[in-house]
């Protein structure tokens, strides 16, 4: 089931505070880590693949510029 964010809640979701080196594609679905304490990024890489750093949660960038938490 996916949790579309919306208003005031955004700003709280990690993937705000999140780097990356591209343009996010409308509908895309990305994977938030975490590096270090604090140091968030994106990924394409699945968790299942990717066990070098903290899994933080999976998003899906929506067509309004909102990120759509996936569960």
């Amino acid at each position: 089931r996916d949790y579309k964010v919306t208003g005031v809640q955004t700003c709280a979701l990690p993937i705000y505070r999140a780097r990356y080196n591209f343009v996010p594609l409308v509908g895309q679905v990305y994977h938030l880590y975490e590096a270090t304490p604090g140091d968030l990024f994106l990924s394409l890489i699945e968790p299942e693949k990717w066990t070098k750093y903290r899994f933080v949660g999976s998003y899906r960038f929506g067509s309004n510029d909102v990120w759509e938490v996936i569960e």
